[in-house]
């Protein structure tokens, strides 16, 4: 008998070792991992209101611009208006780019592309601008602000961040 409780007892350590949690490897949590912020171009380039409110938007779609430069689309609508360019990798697959163009007021935005291809006409205060690209730009609009965007996932965070919509022709 005294063999028998030896063997249960035995038995139970066995079984209590085998269930003891194995540690496992530190992961560090979200907050303990630093993020790089992207590089501006120039170094001095003023950072926007809106800047942090767009890169949390764009991190949320998974994408993480390596630079933030002034748009060449600044002068677009014939007059300089604050424009900037977050963008990541210079060569295909896997580059991608927003331009966003701040307007004093985006009412009346209208964007048509030519049948078959990437060119595109924006109209701002019946202005008429032509643009062309190498691929599809996905474009949306606010109340000050224009975005063209080579990815539709950036497009579609923007939307959602900022509450804009796809402009008509």
């Amino acid at each position: 008998m005294l063999v028998l409780i030896g063997a249960l007892i035995g038995g139970c350590t066995a079984q209590t070792e085998l269930a003891a949690p194995t540690p496992k490897p530190m992961v560090p949590t979200p907050s303990a991992v630093s993020v790089i912020a992207p590089v501006r171009v120039p170094d001095e380039l003023p950072e926007l209101p809106e800047e942090r409110m767009i890169l949390a938007a764009l991190a949320s779609a998974g994408l993480r611009p390596e630079n933030i430069a002034v748009s060449k689309f600044q002068d677009l609508f014939g007059e300089r208006r604050p424009a900037r360019v977050f963008y990541a990798g210079n060569t295909i697959p896997g580059a991608w780019r927003v331009d966003i163009v701040f307007l004093d007021e985006a009412a009346g935005i209208r964007v048509c592309s030519a049948e078959g291809g990437h060119e595109y006409t924006i109209r701002y205060k019946e202005r008429p601008s032509a643009i062309g690209s190498t691929q599809e730009v996905f474009f949306a609009i606010g109340d000050r602000m224009l975005v063209m965007a080579s990815e539709m996932r950036a497009r579609e965070a923007l939307r959602t961040a900022f509450g804009l919509s796809v402009p008509g022709c």
